[in-house]
C-alpha cells in the first residue's frame, strides 16, 4: 500500500484556477497516497480579516466571494458540493450580520475567518474532480483534529488528534483546511498566520506520511532573506533544529511550529517551487 505523501499549497499558490490544474498534474506526477491541505485563495484571508474588524466593509464581500470562487470552479453552486457551499456562505453573512449590528465575539470572527479554508477546499476538490480526480473535501474540526487553546491556539494537539481523528472518512484523495482545528472548549480555535503549515505537519505526523511538501512560490529558504533585497540561493538541506531556529528568526518560509510534529517520526519536509 503507498504511503501517504502530504501536500501543502498556500495561498500564492491558489491565485487563479489554472493553479488548481497544475496542482491536479503534481497529484498524478508524484509518487505515493496524496493527501492535500489548502489554504484560502490568494488574498482572502485578509479580506475576511478586515470584514470581520470593519462590519461596514462587508456589505459586497459575500457576493465577492461566491463569485470570485465560482471563477475558480465554475459549477461549484451547482454540483455535489452544492449543499456546503451553500451552507459556508450563508454562514459567513449570518455571522458577518451579527458582527454588524454590535454582537462582535471571537467566535463569530473565527467562524468567518475559516470560511477561507473552507471554500478553498471547496472549490479545489470540485475543479479536481472535474479533472477526473476522486477529491473529497474535509474540514480539519469535522475529521478530529484538536488544538491547544480556546479561541486561538499556537499549535495542535497531537496526542488528543490522534485519539480522535476519523481516519476512514478520509476517502479518495483528501482536500484538507489549513490553520484551524477544534479548540479545547469544543469551539473552532484558529492558529496564527501561516499555521497552515503546522496543520499540514500534524496531519503529516497523524497519518504516518513519509513526506511533507510544502508547495511555495520561491524556491527554499534563502541564505539571505529576500527583505534584504538580495538574491540568494536557496539551502539545499536544513536539519530539524536549524530550521526551527530560523523561522523563529523571520524566516517567513516556514511557520515556527511546523517542525514540531515531524521531529519524533523523523518525516522530512520538501519546499518546491
Amino acid at each position: 500500500m503507498d504511503e501517504f505523501i502530504v501536500h501543502k499549497f498556500g495561498g500564492s499558490c491558489l491565485r487563479e484556477g489554472s493553479d488548481i490544474d497544475r496542482i491536479a498534474n503534481i497529484i498524478r506526477d508524484t509518487p505515493g497516497k496524496p493527501l492535500v491541505v489548502v489554504s484560502a485563495l490568494w488574498g482572502m484571508t485578509d479580506r475576511l480579516i478586515r470584514a470581520a474588524r470593519e462590519p461596514h466593509y462587508a456589505g459586497r464581500l459575500v457576493n465577492d466571494l461566491k463569485s470570485q470562487h465560482l471563477l475558480f470552479a465554475p459549477g461549484l453552486d451547482r454540483g455535489d458540493f452544492k449543499v456546503l457551499f451553500d451552507k459556508v456562505i450563508s454562514g459567513i453573512s449570518k455571522e458577518l450580520v451579527k458582527m454588524s449590528i454590535g454582537e462582535p465575539s471571537l467566535h463569530s470572527e473565527n467562524l468567518i475567518l475559516a470560511a477561507g479554508e473552507r471554500l478553498s477546499a471547496l472549490a479545489v476538490a470540485h475543479r479536481l474532480r472535474t479533472l477526473g480526480i476522486e477529491a473529497h473535501p474535509f474540514g480539519a474540526e469535522d475529521i478530529g483534529l484538536k488544538v491547544k487553546g480556546k479561541g486561538r491556539a499556537s499549535q495542535i494537539d497531537i496526542k488528543g488528534s490522534s485519539e480522535s481523528l476519523n481516519r476512514e472518512e478520509l476517502v479518495g484523495i483528501p482536500i484538507l483546511t489549513g490553520w484551524f482545528g477544534e479548540g479545547e472548549d469544543g469551539n473552532l480555535a484558529i492558529l496564527s498566520r501561516g499555521g497552515s503549515d503546522h496543520s499540514a505537519a500534524a496531519f503529516a505526523n497523524l497519518m504516518n506520511a513519509s513526506k511533507l511538501i510544502l508547495w511555495k512560490d520561491v524556491d527554499g529558504i534563502k541564505i539571505l532573506n529576500p527583505r534584504w533585497g538580495i538574491d540568494s540561493p536557496a539551502i539545499p538541506y536544513l536539519g530539524y533544529g536549524q530550521a526551527s531556529e530560523l523561522s523563529l528568526h523571520g524566516t517567513p518560509i516556514l511557520h515556527p511550529a511546523t517542525v514540531l510534529p515531524l521531529v519524533e517520526k523523523g518525516i522530512p519536509i520538501e519546499i518546491k517551487n
